[in-house]
């Protein structure tokens, strides 16, 4: 799992191989792995699937969405490039450890929270593996798909009556992730707003797509304090669920959720033994509703988490996110957006791990055109991005994309390369998209 965690920030290329034509590349802007450059490496090809215009369609796949997982137990969560017909082909590297880079620091378990289902709730028994455990750490997977895929341009339901029919879900834009054990809240996460690369504009997401659609980002929590009550030698049952702000808290459908636990044992086989002093927690987040029928495009997410259980984690974030969605034609066959989406945050998910640090400001925008002979449109895509460790490792880069192609590209920092990240590969089908997905639950265009 260490390893796989060393990989993951290089799985955030697709390439999609056009029939007949030259491979487009579609990326997200990240990081390089903080690994060491002499470091003996080997890459190789995980996967080639032909996807060719598949959303919805379960005679190829049912969904975009990619869960990679090993014995049961979720490692990378992305999306495919769905504006592109023909093959994804996903490549893997892997480092191999020596004397002079000795393997990085793991636990001593993992055990997998999933049952793999395709709906919202996500309950796991989790067997009595916790006897000499000290500390427990959870990695949460959640994204919303479906009618929840725009779960952040929701309506609350307050205000569903007074909107045109088909302009926005309902439930509000709020969701909370909850992790429970044996029923009771032991932690929550606020999850960041993925747009999919088929998302409202897909004239935006070409070459660079939306900042966490090819490498989902995961939420963490210290399980820690329940330590004393899981080293009882019986069986458990960890939850994760999704909730809302509205008055049942209900959503609508799905989310796919899955997690981790980490496991961190001593070093006698004694079973752990304590008490928890204090347990106080409310059973959903404290929220207030306000908003008017003109403007409900705008969402920002907010907070912080601080453990002090024998450790110090920190995830504090910010997830500004503005969307100006215009609609110029009666029959709605024409329409632009403008993005304006941010991903900040100051992470120390494990204390076995980095911390880092991550700026990320998106300005994207396109316009989109319908028509029987196909959907046509262009986009533009500015990124400012900068990463920096515990180590020492820093990066940074200003990449912008119009028309299809690279404009500007800029990076510097340790973790740099001497070379382009990402060259423009236009061809001639570059005009042509598959179908915009829209809040409401709506798509238009020719598939």
């Amino acid at each position: 799992m260490t390893m796989l965690s060393i990989i993951r920030p290089l799985a955030i290329l697709l390439l999609a191989s056009l029939t007949r034509a030259a491979v487009l590349i579609d990326f997200q802007v990240a990081q390089p792995p903080p690994v060491p450059k002499d470091a003996k490496q080997c890459t190789i090809q995980i996967l080639q699937r032909d996807f060719a215009f598949s959303f919805g369609d379960a005679e190829v796949v049912q969904f975009t969405l990619g869960i990679f997982t090993f014995q049961n137990v979720e490692i990378w969560r992305t999306s495919t490039p769905e504006p592109t017909r023909g093959d994804a082909i996903l490549h893997a590297t892997f480092f191999a450890s020596s004397p002079k880079h000795p393997p990085a620091k793991k636990s001593d378990l993992i055990i997998p929270l999933s049952t793999l289902r395709n709906d919202t709730g996500n309950d796991a028994s989790v067997p009595p593996a916790f006897s000499n455990t000290v500390q427990i750490f959870a990695e949460l997977y959640a994204s919303g798909n479906g009618n929840e895929e725009f779960w952040y341009f929701n309506a609350a339901n307050e205000f569903i009556s007074s909107l045109p029919s088909g302009t926005a879900g309902g439930q509000g834009p709020f969701r909370e992730v909850r992790l429970l054990v044996d029923g009771k809240v032991a932690g929550t996460a606020f999850p960041y707003a993925t747009i999919f690369t088929g998302g409202i504009v897909p004239t935006a997401w070409r070459p660079i797509t939306s900042y966490g659609a090819l490498d989902l980002p995961t939420y963490f929590l210290d399980l820690t304090p329940f330590v004393p009550l899981l080293t009882d030698n019986a069986p458990h049952n960890f939850s994760i669920d999704v909730v809302s702000a509205e008055d049942d808290h209900t959503i609508l459908q799905n989310w796919f959720v899955s997690g981790l636990l980490q496991i961190v044992t001593d070093a006698s086989p004694l079973r752990t033994t304590g008490k928890m002093i204090l347990y106080d927690a409310t059973p959903f987040a404290q929220t207030s509703t306000t908003g008017s029928v003109e403007r409900i495009s705008d969402s920002i997410g907010t907070g912080a988490f601080y453990s002090q259980w024998n450790t110090n984690l920190v995830d504090t974030f910010s997830y500004p996110l503005n969307i100006n969605l215009t609609i110029l034609t009666q029959d709605g066959s024409s329409f632009e957006a403008t993005f304006d989406h941010s991903y900040d945050r100051d992470l120390l998910p494990f204390p076995l791990t980095l911390r880092s640090n991550i700026q990320e400001r998106q300005l994207a925008g396109g316009f989109f055109v319908t028509a029987p002979t196909g959907n046509t449109g262009n986009g533009t895509n500015n990124n400012i991005f900068s990463y920096s460790d515990s180590q020492g490792n820093t990066f940074n880069r200003q990449v912008n994309a119009a028309l299809n192609n690279i404009t500007l590209d800029q990076q510097g920092g340790t973790l740099a390369s001497s070379t382009k990240l990402h060259e423009s590969t236009p061809t001639k089908n570059d005009n042509l998209f598959g179908k915009a997905r829209l809040p409401g639950d709506r798509s238009n265009g020719k598939q």
